[in-house]
């Protein structure tokens, strides 16, 4: 047996019922048919009775190599190919093939939709339509709602000799007939709620075959509301929720990810919400150092009812007291030289609010910026600079030495200390 798409096949005894998905195909006349070890039969198999209860198909065996199902009407139907290879099995002999090609076959009569999307507030039209109808009478066709399996309600009735009925209060001036006739009883619910989600079953009433019907599933979606935002916190040595992501009553579920290059985790909750929706949410979690503040970190949310991805660009908020150090000494500080400037840096956040210079009076301090006028012994000293946040504070001591004159040496030393410096920031870094 040779399977070429997702349908399942199963059969019994040699009297039996050949299954594929839910359909139910019955041999009719295998004795007239040629036994064959290489043909196959091609199948259309229509979507739109996907999920239902099996529906019969009466298969007339001919002499020819393909059977296929056409439908002609103004109803799209998305269809599958399923190549297939008919096997019976006797009880009483050893497996035989029958060539199984060709069939002409009769199918179900109530056209329907097998799924329509909608939204909250907004309408939904629901066809039906009985084709093929012959010597058939059909006397009346009512419109069925199923929440649940196997709670039915009757929401519309249509009769050609007493016109429309709606028993339903839950649908009361909600629902419609859009033609109002037995062969097209198509329906429009407007006012949709998301508990009107389910299936629509559209049953006739016939004269000779009894009823015959068909169902829609009505899938009320729901755009989410999407929302991101980062979480400040304190550099510490814990981990922390550094990032939030929110998509609240979407349905479907929406899904969150994570892009970033910080190292972390992340977890995500979904709360089903009384109107049938879904919130979820997701948070991220990391151990925070100064070095991350401000790196960026997105949140991105799928779901269905979105045209592409939604994407939201974070940058992360670490806050931490200031860490001050000192710039502009260049161990060349000769008696006399002039406007000599240290310079006091602050990695702080929040931002500093308040600086401070400890130094003799006949320097000018300019908030970071300290200007020297004139080197002389005043300035052979210890020069402090103290930053505060609303977190803390830091502070960083220099020590100036005032040298009789001009010294290249002085100039070496001080390339050597930026030099040692810059490769133990490198260093620190990597």
């Amino acid at each position: 047996m040779e399977q070429l798409s997702c349908c399942s096949l199963a059969f019994d005894s040699w009297s039996s019922e050949l299954e594929v998905s839910r359909f139910c195909l019955r041999r009719s006349s295998p004795e007239s048919a040629e036994q064959s070890s290489q043909n196959t039969a091609c199948l259309f198999y229509p979507a739109f009775v996907h999920g239902r209860e099996k529906a019969s198909f009466n298969l007339l065996l001919l002499y020819s190599d393909r059977l296929t199902v056409l439908f002609k009407d103004e109803i799209p139907f998305h269809c599958a190919l399923i190549s297939l290879r008919l096997l019976f099995f006797p009880e009483e002999a050893q497996a035989q093939e029958y060539n199984t090609s060709h069939f002409a076959v009769w199918s179900q009569r109530v056209r329907v939709e097998p799924e329509v999307t909608a939204y909250p507030n907004g309408s939904v039209n629901l066809r039906c339509q009985f084709t093929n109808s012959g010597t058939t009478k059909l006397t009346q066709v009512s419109w069925m709602f199923e929440r649940t399996e196997g709670d039915r309600q009757n929401i519309a009735v249509f009769h050609p000799l007493y016109g429309a009925s709606f028993p339903n209060k839950d649908f009361e001036r909600r629902v419609s007939f859009t033609q109002g006739t037995l062969e097209n009883p198509s329906i429009k619910i407007d006012k949709l709620r998301m508990d009107d989600a389910g299936r629509y079953i559209c049953e006739y009433a016939t004269y000779p075959s009894g009823n015959e019907q068909g169902w829609t599933t009505l899938i009320m979606l729901a755009k989410p509301k999407n929302s991101a935002s980062a979480i400040p916190v304190r550099a510490g040595s814990s981990e922390v929720v550094v990032a939030s992501c929110e998509a609240a009553q979407g349905k479907p579920e929406a899904t969150i990810s994570w892009i970033t290059t910080i190292a972390g985790r992340y977890n995500h909750t979904s709360v089903p919400e009384r109107d049938g929706t879904v919130t979820v949410k997701s948070e991220y979690r990391m151990i925070p150092t100064p070095a991350e503040n401000g790196k960026e970190i997105t949140c991105v949310v799928n779901q269905r009812t979105q045209t592409e991805p939604r994407a939201f660009p974070l940058k992360l908020v670490v806050e931490y007291p200031p860490t001050v150090t000192i710039e502009g000494y260049d161990y060349n500080w000769y008696m006399g030289r002039t406007d000599a400037v240290l310079t006091c840096q602050a990695d702080a956040n929040p931002a500093p609010t308040e600086v401070t210079w400890k130094l003799p009076p006949s320097v000018r301090v300019d908030h970071y910026r300290l200007l020297v006028r004139k080197v002389d012994e005043t300035v052979n000293t210890t020069f402090v600079c103290e930053v505060k946040n609303s977190l803390g504070s830091g502070k960083k001591e220099l020590a100036a030495t005032v040298i009789g004159e001009y010294s290249n040496a002085g100039m070496t030393h001080a390339l050597l200390i930026q030099t040692v410096n810059t490769l133990l920031s490198s260093s620190t870094a990597s």
